[in-house]
């Protein structure tokens, strides 16, 4: 049991994946080409019913729909517009340090107390016996 509900995530992860990024247009379009392949060759010699098939020029009704599916999908994704990509913390001119003051409240009161030295620099080495 415990294999067959990890298998299933797998499954549907990739299924999830392969959505993402338009993966399922690639399967549908496999389908239409193997569809196209199968009955062009009923009609013609296999190397000319593989050109007609790949040329662009005779597509068939799924390739049509799909094409026209994923104008529709492209028109309506509208990138969002990035004003600034922050990838780093940058620190302000007027920003102090905060080793020079470390703070700290005081537990019953509103009042902080604050210390003025800095930690020891490097940290002490751990004793190992």
């Amino acid at each position: 049991m415990h294999r067959t509900l990890l298998r299933l995530g797998q499954v549907l992860s990739l299924v999830a994946l392969l959505a993402t990024f338009g993966g399922h247009w690639v399967v549908l379009q496999s389908f239409a080409w193997v569809t196209m392949l199968v009955e062009n060759a009923e009609t013609a010699p296999l190397s000319v019913a593989v050109e007609k098939t790949f040329d662009g020029q005779h597509p068939c009704a799924i390739c049509k729909s799909i094409a026209s599916a994923k104008g529709k999908e492209a028109g309506q994704q509208k990138p969002a517009p990035v004003s600034k990509l922050t990838l780093f913390w940058e620190r302000s001119q007027s920003a102090e340090s905060p080793l020079r003051e470390v703070s700290r409240i005081v537990p019953g009161g509103n009042e902080m107390e604050t210390r003025s030295a800095a930690p020891i620099v490097p940290p002490p080495k751990s004793v190992t016996v």
